[in-house]
């Protein structure tokens, strides 16, 4: 059965060749690679010339991933769908595991697997699934929604799948993959297209390295919209409702603290704001402001978030200097501790 390959690019000439490299290792051989270069201006037409008779090479105005993603699935003459991004790699039994999982799970919609994340794909084995087991499928709506556990370079969907739940929605450019995987899972009723399959091994490295654009501001910022929008479209399910204010939450956070980090605390103060108010939105009950509930240890603390908020309305000059003190003590903290541990790292 024919894979199609997707693989989106922009600006990742460095890795792109490694990235095919690994679709072409294959043990699994029946698959074609489309890359779809999302405008990039380095040298990615140059690294792809070696690879021209083994890939499908398309070239499109600057779109963003899920135009890239959407522009390769409709090129595509596979029944299956696998996505891999530029600076990822796979392990070489990744497609014939999940074309044999398929072929015996004719109910399955896609199947994922486990993997890692790191700044040298190949060299750390940890698992990112082992303490985060998948839901089964009448679970995957609200599980996605806890914790999005579906890496996209470990995913292979059927066709017939994205024909009735849509493609990857052009106007998000983050989150755009939960967003996708919600609807094959078929909504807060749990009624899916069909299920979920997990391969539970290791078959994906996921690069980590500071052109990620999951670590920029605007990426958290694009993460707030997209999640508004789902709580527009399912925030009528009340489990829907806190999970996605949980997310909410999250997001807000991490986002003050970036703009906190930036020196920017006007913008600081209001997403610490943010986060409180969504934080106690997802609580389940008044008694569990203050006593532990399911997901406490990934929620943003109300009061934390209030007290950062009041501490950012103070004159800047103040705050700013506070921050870098503190973040100096921070420095010096961890300068000491390790220097307590080397002795001991010594004598083991």
């Amino acid at each position: 059965m024919l894979v199609s390959v997707v693989i989106p690019t922009f600006n990742s000439a460095d890795y792109l060749a490694q990235a095919i490299q690994s679709v072409l290792v294959q043990t699994y051989q029946d698959f074609e690679i489309i890359v779809v270069d999302d405008a990039s201006t380095d040298r990615t037409e140059e690294a792809l010339r070696s690879y021209a008779k083994r890939i499908c090479y398309v070239r499109q105005d600057r779109g963003g991933p899920s135009v890239a993603r959407n522009r390769g699935i409709l090129q595509a003459r596979g029944e299956l769908i696998a996505f891999l991004d530029a600076d990822d790699l796979w392990r070489p039994t990744k497609l014939a595991r999940q074309v044999e999982y398929l072929d015996h799970h004719p109910e399955a919609c896609l199947v994922y697997t486990d993997f890692t994340r790191g700044p040298q794909p190949g060299i750390n084995n940890e698992s990112r699934l082992q303490t985060f087991k998948p839901r089964d499928s009448a679970q995957a709506f609200h599980g996605l929604l806890e914790e999005n556990f579906i890496a996209t370079p470990t995913v292979m969907v059927r066709r017939s799948a994205l024909a009735r739940s849509g493609l990857f929605d052009a106007k998000l450019r983050g989150s755009e993959d939960l967003d996708l995987w919600l609807r094959l899972a078929g909504g807060p009723s749990g009624m899916s297209l069909r299920s979920f399959g997990f391969i539970d091994e290791v078959l994906v490295d996921v690069r980590q390295h500071e052109a990620n654009t999951s670590r920029s501001v605007d990426f958290i910022e694009e993460q707030i919209r997209a999640t508004r929008m789902m709580l527009t479209r399912w925030g009528d399910d009340a489990a829907a409702a806190r999970l996605l204010r949980r997310r909410l939450g999250i997001c807000s956070w991490n986002l003050a603290f970036a703009e906190q980090n930036r020196g920017r605390y006007a913008q600081a103060r209001s997403a610490y704001w943010s986060s409180a108010y969504h934080a106690l939105a997802a609580r389940p009950s008044a008694i569990s402001y203050f006593i532990d509930w399911k997901g406490r240890k990934s929620m943003p603390p109300v009061a934390g978030a209030v007290a950062r908020a009041v501490f950012m309305s103070l004159p800047s000059p103040f705050v700013s200097m506070t921050h870098g003190a503190a973040r100096s003590l921070g420095r010096a903290l961890r300068a000491h501790r390790a220097k307590l541990r080397a002795p001991l790292a010594r004598r083991g």
